[in-house]
Parts: C-alpha cells; sequence; structure tokens
C-alpha cells in the first residue's frame, strides 16, 4: 500500500493538470473551517439569548411568588388597604 501511495504523489508532482487540485482543497478546507467558526459564533449567540431571556423569566417568577406569599400570609392586606385608598375603591 505505501507503494501506491508513492506512486500517486510522484505523478500528482509531475501532473500540471492535478496542480489546481491542491489549491480547490485548501479552499474547501478553508471554507469548511470558516463555516465551522460561524456556526460556533451563532451557537455561542444563541446561548447568550437563552440565557438572558431565562434570567428575565426568573425575576418574574421571583417577583409573583413573593407577591403571592405577602397577600396570603396577610402581611399584604395593609398594602391592599393602601392601595385601595390611592385608587378611590
Amino acid at each position: 500500500m505505501g507503494r501506491r501511495r508513492r506512486r500517486a504523489q510522484d505523478s500528482a508532482a509531475t501532473d500540471p493538470a492535478t496542480a489546481p487540485r491542491g489549491e480547490e482543497r485548501a479552499d474547501r478546507k478553508e471554507t469548511k473551517h470558516d463555516y465551522k467558526l460561524d456556526k460556533t459564533a451563532l451557537k455561542t449567540e444563541l446561548v447568550k439569548a437563552k440565557g438572558t431571556r431565562l434570567k428575565w423569566l426568573a425575576v418574574v417568577m421571583g417577583l409573583g411568588l413573593a407577591c403571592y406569599f405577602a397577600l396570603s400570609t396577610g402581611g399584604g392586606a395593609g398594602l391592599l388597604t393602601k392601595a385601595k385608598s390611592l385608587i378611590g375603591l
């Protein structure tokens, strides 16, 4: 198998028709590398966006739970009466 490989390399080096083939491979390799970098950058951006969204979701849920516990324990009753007096109810 080693002999075939040597013969293929020797013939490729002497044949001018296959010279651009190496350049094509280099271009394809570079294109593939750029695609992978772009894909990684997009995935990173997506993860950041999801993290931001989940952060705000957690903040809203925390505020909702805090309001629920404040109102259900009776500690928020005074706040409700003050809010009603401000509104005029």
